[in-house]
């Protein structure tokens, strides 16, 4: 987890994440405080969410795919990029992105665009009443 949260984020506060066998996760910077205890942003929250993903994935010896709804959505620019090149270039396994038009597009699309196997748009079509369906067609990104 340690590996994959340097890898991620782009401060270098957190030294080392000891996770004990009761679960007890702690964040450690150099000094050796569990930088969890102190206030942290929703992009921070979602690196360390997205760490403990990649460390199961590794940890489990199981190629499994790995399915990401809005991955970057809470992230300043910094992490996105590197959100996107651990899970993309590190894992080596089927990433699925799930995500908004805007959220991966120039130089974050640019970065991983060599990876992408398959590039679709789930449409939504209103029936009424707030009902409606969904189909997935091909095309999503400009020129994939």
């Amino acid at each position: 987890m340690t590996v994959a949260f340097k890898a991620m984020a782009h401060k270098t506060v957190v030294h080392k994440i000891e996770i004990d066998p009761d679960c007890t996760v702690r964040m450690l910077g150099d000094a050796g405080r569990d930088v969890r205890t102190m206030d942290t942003s929703a992009g921070e929250n979602q690196i360390f969410a997205l760490s403990l993903i990649a460390a199961i994935s590794v940890v489990s010896k199981r190629n499994f795919p790995i399915v990401m709804d809005t991955p970057l959505a809470r992230l300043d620019t910094d992490h996105r990029l590197r959100v996107l090149k651990y899970f993309t270039e590190k894992l080596g396994q089927q990433v699925i992105l799930l995500s908004q038009p805007d959220e991966v597009h120039g130089r974050y699309l640019n970065a991983i665009r060599d990876k992408i196997g398959v590039a679709c748009k789930v449409v939504h079509s209103e029936l009424g009443d707030g009902v409606g369906t969904s189909s997935v067609t091909p095309g999503y990104f400009e020129k994939v």
